[in-house]
């Protein structure tokens, strides 16, 4: 799925675009990476990551985010802050997406590759790994969306995750972009296609949103 910056740049994008309207921008960026934080639980269940993303991994999917996106009244009388629920709705929703608009095309262009030097899953991270460390120096308002996310503070989202695993999240996503690292040339996922990625994904959002 798709890394950090992609769904910054893609929550950015609808609220530049006033797509979405945020008031606790802070909890919506946050809530924009949050669902990734299943990574940080020690012992997950093999399902973990299904559930924190509402077991919705395909478009044919769509029913359970529009399930999800009906409690948020509910949340919200439990203390969660919409902001980080539309944040969180977001970050599903790019990942469905990026299936079909992304990956798929990816898997074919490395099945097209006479040569791989890599097999898919490390080549996949290579060369999105890449991409996403070149939007994270590149995004005009990166610096602006860290300060914020240095004072964001996860919600807990029973049945699906804790605050405190999104708070970890954050942490080792503040933190992931300064470590150097060594990659090998890209090969099947350019910058430009991520980047075209978003603008689709945040056309797709915004139709979705719209229903």
């Amino acid at each position: 799925m798709p890394l950090p910056m992609v769904h910054i740049s893609v929550a950015a994008l609808l609220e530049e675009r006033d797509i979405v309207q945020v008031t606790d921008r802070a909890a919506y960026y946050l809530g924009s990476i949050a669902p990734d934080g299943i990574h940080m639980r020690k012992d997950p269940a093999p399902d973990a990551k299904i559930i924190s993303h509402l077991g919705a991994r395909k478009p044919e999917n769509i029913d359970k985010v529009t399930a999800f996106r009906k409690k948020f009244t509910e949340y919200e009388a439990n203390g969660v802050s919409r902001d980080y629920l539309t944040g969180y709705l977001v970050h599903v929703l790019t990942d469905i997406y990026w299936k079909q608009e992304f990956y798929d095309g990816f898997v074919e262009r490395y099945n097209a590759d006479p040569a791989p030097v890599q097999e898919v899953r490390t080549a996949y991270y290579n060369d999105t790994d890449v991409a996403d460390i070149r939007l994270y120096h590149a995004h005009p308002k990166r610096e602006e969306v860290w300060d914020l996310l240095r004072t964001a503070k996860g919600d807990d989202l029973p049945g699906l995750m804790t605050g405190e695993e999104a708070d970890l999240w954050n942490v080792r996503t503040l933190e992931w972009y300064d470590v150097p690292r060594e990659y090998l040339p890209v090969r099947y996922a350019s910058e430009e296609s991520v980047r075209a990625f978003i603008e689709s994904a945040a056309k797709l959002i915004s139709d979705y949103l719209a229903q």
